[in-house]
């Protein structure tokens, strides 16, 4: 599955609910669209921001495999993880929406969740 840049999340993000409790099994949540920004320098410079469906491992874009500076995510309560193999596997770190503004890594993957 490829993830696709963002121009706008606003519809996306109007369309985020939550499921009620309850004690009956019920089918998996859709998958929600969210953002994740790349950035190869530090303080969110030189940036781009990809719209990717929670619950999905994504591959991380180059050239942000071997140049990640800083990270973060929308909407409020969207935690993307970033992983040092593909398929989500060996997490490094997770970026959430107030962001990391200084980074060391080289992530192959990475996957999100929102609430």
């Amino acid at each position: 599955m490829r993830i696709r840049p963002v121009l706008t999340t606003a519809a996306a993000l109007a369309a985020l609910t939550t499921a009620p409790a309850s004690a009956t099994p019920q089918p998996p949540a859709p998958s929600v669209v969210v953002a994740i920004t790349f950035c190869q320098e530090p303080d969110y410079k030189t940036c781009d921001r990809y719209g990717v469906d929670t619950g999905t491992a994504y591959q991380v874009p180059a050239p942000y495999t071997s140049k990640l500076a800083s990270a973060r995510t929308e909407p409020a309560g969207t935690t993307c993880t970033l992983y040092k193999y593909e398929n989500a596997m060996g997490r490094l770190a997770e970026i959430t929406p107030s962001g990391t503004s200084t980074l060391e890594v080289k992530p192959t993957s990475f996957r999100c969740t929102a609430p």
